[in-house]
């Protein structure tokens, strides 16, 4: 929705002789975002399998890092913070989205 409802908004600025552009650069945003939910996708049904949670980043909230004692101890910093930002990202995704729907 967000796309179709702000391409005219997006590109009404853009000088006449560079509107032409606007599809390679259209193109591209869809054409990489294609790709890296694509290899998200690939990467979260190979690692979790079947016991993959939906939506997929909850998988991460028990996320304890590498070199934890999964049992013993508290997991080091950097795994929380990884864990945090992957498990809250999808919200600020689409938190990020107002803004653009505000000015449109």
């Amino acid at each position: 929705y967000v796309f179709h409802h702000s391409i005219p908004s997006l590109a009404h600025p853009v000088p006449v002789k560079h509107k032409p552009l606007l599809a390679v650069v259209f193109s591209s945003a869809i054409g990489v975002s294609f790709v890296a939910y694509l290899c998200v996708g690939v990467v979260v049904s190979l690692y979790f399998g079947v016991n993959t949670l939906s939506p997929s980043n909850l998988n991460w909230e028990t996320y304890r890092g590498r070199q934890c004692d999964h049992f013993n101890s508290a997991p080091p910093i950097y795994a929380r913070v990884i864990s945090f930002f992957v498990v809250i990202f999808p919200a600020m995704d689409v938190a990020s989205a107002y803004p653009l729907n505000a000015y449109t």
